[in-house]
């Protein structure tokens, strides 16, 4: 069994994660492609991030497959633990971590980073980002480079910080979020 794992903030979710994981499905045949939102991310403890609850509520509403296992594993949400909870519950399965380009960048800071590539390999898609890191990133991930695989897709320039901020500036965001979650999303953004 092959299964991909869609992790982030999702804060808010929105049409760029949409369009990604439908370029990923479409590249690869995975039996499962989860989508989990991180409870507590380490990574973004300065910024306001909505309630697991609210953004697991929307992620179910635009997502087939939405998965709280960072909510029941508690604590910070650290990508390893993820990966091998479910590689316990799936042992015979080969997993698959999607991520952007701008956490590539940053992986060397991620909880034991290195043990993300024993189990699983890693699916980049291109964020906006100055490659100049690139070659520094490739000699720092050596032993695991042939386990990342870069996607040729489309950039999309939605992210959720562009949304928090447009919504904050009381500007229109009606194409960035889905319909079922948009109003929801104003409402709860407009209050953090």
């Amino acid at each position: 069994m092959k299964i991909c794992v869609f992790g982030g903030s999702f804060n808010p979710p929105h049409m760029g994660h949409i369009l990604i994981s439908t370029f990923v499905r479409e590249q690869f045949a995975f039996e499962r492609f989860l989508v989990i939102p991180s409870f507590i991310p380490p990574h973004k403890m300065q910024e306001k991030i909505a309630p697991f609850e609210k953004r697991f509520e929307w992620l179910n509403r635009i997502f087939e497959d939405v998965s709280d296992v960072e909510r029941r594993l508690g604590g910070k949400s650290y990508t390893l633990r993820t990966l091998q909870f479910i590689k316990d519950k799936y042992p015979d399965a080969k997993l698959y971590l999607l991520i952007g380009e701008d956490s590539l960048r940053d992986i060397a800071t991620w909880y034991k980073y290195e043990k993300i590539f024993d189990l699983s390999n890693v699916i980049v898609y291109p964020r906006f980002c100055d490659r100049s890191y690139m070659d520094k990133l490739k000699i720092k991930l050596q032993r695991y480079w042939h386990q990342i695989i870069f996607l040729n897709t489309p950039l999309i320039q939605i992210s959720s910080t562009l949304i928090r901020k447009r919504i904050k500036e009381g500007k229109d965001i009606s194409y960035m979020v889905p319909f079922p979650i948009l109003k929801d999303v104003i409402k709860t953004y407009s209050e953090i």
